[in-house]
């Protein structure tokens, strides 16, 4: 057991140090990203944004996307029903700014994928003649002034496929539950960077037209649940690099209760499963080896400390794999490594989650006082979002259906899925 548990620990070691290294390596990324100029073409754009019920802040969220420092572009919202309780607002902020051309279109549901994949078909069949750049936005996020043109800027080199942004999650209130899934969306956020491993995050994307129409999306997505998994498959058949933009990181202000967490973070890794067997495998194994090493050998250090104050006077710790406490009694003594390995685990992951907040501050400089109310989930219960994975990943095993906005959805593969509980 003693031999195991060396091994498990020393593959924590190496994991959370080239964990702590990637950290490195993406702040600097994003420090070196926003100290350089905006600068690039402003082609004609079509900013598409479906929508679907109402989202907190949405009004002021809709009323941000008609202030873009662009000169030339449109937006397309997009709903899925006629009754739907954010057309009025929708109506409301094109009444709000007749000067800038915007429209409301209602898709209709679709039994043959998901409400958000048929409103973006909509939205897109729908831009007009002369927009060069297709952009996409949801509806639950303010974007900042120069969110267009960051997104659009990058899309000058001829090998970019896409750019993206992401999001981060920020609870109103110290709640622990909203701070958990703070901490468990910023660990994706870190996988993005400068390399050639990104994807599309459908919430803040943008895609030349031509590109668009040249690698198909629209076939992608015609049977699609995910927007994100299915325009980034497109782009990788095809070859073409997808840039991260951090300007283009988008805060949502929202709290989860425990039934919203799970079913938000569990929907997530069941999409992966499905659009990304791979990548679902490897974060499996991962959190599995994570949680079996360390929390196994917290609870076997802490057996130790017990048995070593009730049962014996000797030392608590032993420099020698062979020592032993207590040894009438069979109560063997763990190795002194065993407990330093677990408390080098858990300050590496500790500097980790300093890196990871201190890149989002970076990018979200007017809500870092906010930042701080995810400290503690940050710099020091981070192992909790491991457990956390690991539930969505064995829960997640033996589905393929979700629930996203009210509707459930089965999917059958990436390219077939079913409604199972259509809209009324």
């Amino acid at each position: 057991m003693t031999l195991i548990a060396s091994i498990l620990l020393l593959l924590l070691l190496v994991q959370g140090t080239l964990s702590l290294l990637g950290g490195i390596r993406f702040t600097r990324f994003v420090r070196q990203s926003l100290m350089k100029p905006l600068r690039g073409p402003t082609p004609p754009a079509s900013v598409i944004a479906p929508v679907k019920g109402i989202d907190a802040g949405i009004e002021d969220n809709l009323s941000k996307l008609f202030t873009q420092d662009y000169r030339d572009y449109e937006i397309i919202f997009v709903i899925a029903e006629p009754d739907d309780p954010a057309r009025r607002l929708i109506e409301r902020a094109m009444s709000q700014n007749p000067g800038r051309k915007a429209r409301l279109i209602i898709a209709q549901p679709d039994t043959r994928r998901s409400q958000k994949v048929n409103n973006l078909l909509h939205g897109t069949a729908s831009v007009r003649p002369d927009s060069e750049v297709l952009v996409f936005v949801d509806s639950d996020a303010p974007v900042p002034p120069y969110w267009l043109r960051a997104l659009v800027a990058a899309l000058a080199d001829p090998s970019v496929g896409a750019s993206t942004g992401y999001r981060w999650y920020l609870p109103t209130t110290s709640s622990f539950w909203s701070a958990l899934v703070s901490a468990w969306n910023g660990s994706i956020l870190t996988t993005l960077g400068d390399h050639d491993g990104n994807f599309v995050w459908g919430g803040s994307a943008a895609i030349k037209r031509d590109t668009f129409e040249r690698v198909r999306v629209t076939q992608h997505w015609d049977k699609a649940l995910s927007d994100d998994y299915a325009l980034t498959r497109a782009l990788r058949q095809a070859a073409l690099r997808i840039v991260f933009i951090p300007r283009c990181l988008l805060l949502t202000r929202e709290d989860f209760r425990p039934g919203s967490a799970l079913e938000f973070t569990l929907r997530q890794v069941t999409i992966t499963k499905v659009y990304n067997p791979s990548a679902w495998w490897i974060g499996f194994a991962s959190h599995l080896l994570f949680v079996l090493g360390f929390f196994g050998g917290t609870v076997w250090a802490i057996y130790d400390l017990i048995a070593g104050v009730i049962l014996s006077n000797t030392p608590l710790f032993s420099t020698s794999p062979r020592a032993s406490l207590a040894a009438p009694l069979g109560v063997s003594h763990r190795p002194a490594y065993i407990v330093v390995s677990l408390l080098l685990i858990y300050c590496l992951g500790c500097v980790k989650g300093w890196l990871r907040l201190t890149a989002a501050a970076f990018m979200l400089p007017l809500a870092r006082v906010e930042l701080r109310r995810t400290q503690a989930m940050f710099y020091l219960l981070w192992p909790l979002v491991s457990l956390l994975f690991l539930y969505d990943f064995i829960v997640s095993a033996t589905t393929r259906r979700i629930k996203w906005r009210g509707v459930w959805y089965e999917m059958r593969s990436p390219t077939d899925t079913v409604v199972i509980d259509p809209p009324k």
